[in-house]
């Protein structure tokens, strides 16, 4: 089998696991990757300045939600690394693991129209790791969907920043309340 073919065979891929394993499992990816083990991670910058590269991993946060209320694959796939994948924490407390290339071929075919806004995000930065991490809300043809958390890790590559994977909670209850979009 060649490594397209092989590529291809990834599809979406429900797997079901108890939230606390999720959460585990997150802090496992995040401490292999670096982020959670070195104490600059942690700091937030010189006397509480944001770490370096704070403004560009927001914005790049920004443009993927923007991609992805575009419907605009070609953008979503500059931004993500090859090979990353999205590992969603279900409001029934599913677990669903979904390569970025399943995202992205989707994305194309989206029915209505998507808005994802970030609140309060967090950056870390380690190095050629980061990080953002921030509550958010989803909403569809401007009805409110759902809120949670995402938490965005990056790499830092000879073109910039890119997504290596995307981990998020979707919650339909208990969300905040937040101005309605505009």
């Amino acid at each position: 089998m060649s490594a397209a073919s092989e590529h291809a065979t990834w599809t979406h891929i429900p797997v079901r696991v108890p939230l606390t394993a999720c959460i585990r499992w997150t802090a496992c990816i995040l401490l292999a990757t670096g982020v959670l083990l070195t104490p600059a991670a942690h700091a937030q910058g010189a006397e509480g300045s944001a770490p370096p590269d704070a403004d560009a991993l927001i914005a790049l946060t920004q443009d993927f939600f923007d991609a992805l209320a575009a419907g605009d694959a070609e953008r979503l796939s500059a931004i993500q690394l090859p090979g990353g994948h999205a590992y969603i924490s279900g409001a029934d407390g599913s677990t669903t693991v979904r390569p970025f290339s399943a995202m992205t071929a989707g994305i194309a075919a989206q029915k209505g129209r998507f808005l994802e806004r970030m609140f309060d995000p967090e950056v870390r930065v380690s190095g050629a790791v980061g990080m953002v991490y921030t509550a958010y809300d989803f909403h569809i043809d401007g009805a409110f969907s759902h809120c949670g958390t995402d938490v965005f890790t990056y790499l830092k590559t000879d073109v910039g920043w890119r997504m290596a994977q995307a981990t998020y909670s979707v919650e339909t209850e208990g969300c905040p309340d937040r101005p309605a979009p505009q």
